[in-house]
């Protein structure tokens, strides 16, 4: 953000300090190849997306230096090339390494990524926004009236979902090296990263989203997760309950199958997730202390299997 203001600051006002300006596009010609190489260190991160993608506008909008405003321009599009493949009708669905909420629902969010997103490639209804009204629009404004608009072909890829797919990208900048694993289906998708198994206190590693018909249905999510910290003291309906992934956790994952491992080593021994009564109302009735160690869940549109390998109790 302020190597952007550095570089278009200095074409418009001729008394603005040169040691900043040169500074500044020393820093974006280093950086925007990187950026392209290695990806960004907080990868896919529904908060801090916004404020990658914006400063890269404006600079492909204001700036007059026709090489850093090309080089900025490929950027920008370069990150939206490596998001189209994980959009699903309003959801987000990938790895994270920064994320506040890692139930991320459009329905009630948040992050302006999600609406801005939304704003972009359509296809679904229009996110329920409970954040601050002045960050969204300082965030999103600037891509609705820019004259930069995405190339069709990005808006037809995030909305062509009639066949199932798996999407693959690497994000190796991050500490992690995380190796990331999207499968999409018309109406659900999984997934995960494998990595280098490091602690990081917003990580979110693997996921299942599906579509709900309404976003009262939300959440529309499940993963599990040994905390990061003990939150004991957080109720579950606090996002930050969610937040963070421990070195204790590592999963693999093939299309639509997925395993996750822990092994636990500190005082914190329990590991859980969100989890919709409803989805598995059926397995609590016929099974209430889970003997056969599967848990079923049937959410309308979407059939899921979950077993563990040690016994667990559900806190009902």
């Amino acid at each position: 953000m302020y190597a952007a203001v550095g570089v278009v600051g200095a074409e418009e006002w001729p008394d603005y300090p040169v040691n900043y300006a040169t500074i500044a596009r020393s820093y974006l010609l280093s950086e925007l190849p990187t950026i392209t190489k290695q990806g960004y260190f907080e990868y896919d991160s529904p908060t801090y997306f916004i404020h990658h993608v914006g400063p890269l506008l404006f600079i492909t909008e204001h700036l007059k230096d026709a090489t850093l405003r090309n080089m900025a321009k490929l950027t920008l599009e370069w990150y939206f090339s490596s998001i189209v493949g994980e959009w699903l009708h309003g959801y987000w669905v990938t790895s994270q390494a920064r994320t506040y909420n890692a139930q991320q629902e459009p329905g009630y969010t948040l992050d302006e990524s999600a609406v801005l997103l939304w704003m972009l490639f359509g296809d679904s209804r229009k996110p329920i926004y409970l954040g601050n009204e002045t960050n969204l629009k300082f965030t999103t404004i600037p891509f609705a009236v820019a004259g930069y608009e995405l190339p069709d072909i990005f808006k037809r890829i995030a909305t062509a979902r009639s066949i199932t797919y798996t999407h693959k990208e690497r994000m190796s900048r991050n500490s992690n090296k995380p190796y990331k694993t999207s499968y999409i289906t018309p109406n659900y998708a999984v997934f995960s990263q494998k990595d280098n198994r490091l602690a990081q206190n917003q990580l979110h590693r693997w996921g299942i989203k599906w579509v709900g018909d309404t976003y009262s249905d939300e959440p529309n999510t499940f993963f599990m997760k040994q905390h990061f910290s003990e939150p004991i003291n957080l109720n579950p309906s606090n996002s930050e309950y969610w937040i963070g992934g421990t070195n204790m956790e590592e999963v693999l994952q093939d299309d639509g199958a997925l395993i996750a491992v822990y092994n636990i080593t500190n005082s914190n021994t329990w590991i859980d997730g969100p989890v919709s009564y409803n989805g598995i109302k059926a397995t609590i009735e016929q099974d209430p202390f889970n003997r056969n160690g599967w848990v079923f869940f049937h959410t309308g549109k979407m059939l899921m299997a979950v077993r563990t390998a040690q016994p667990y109790v559900w806190p009902y």
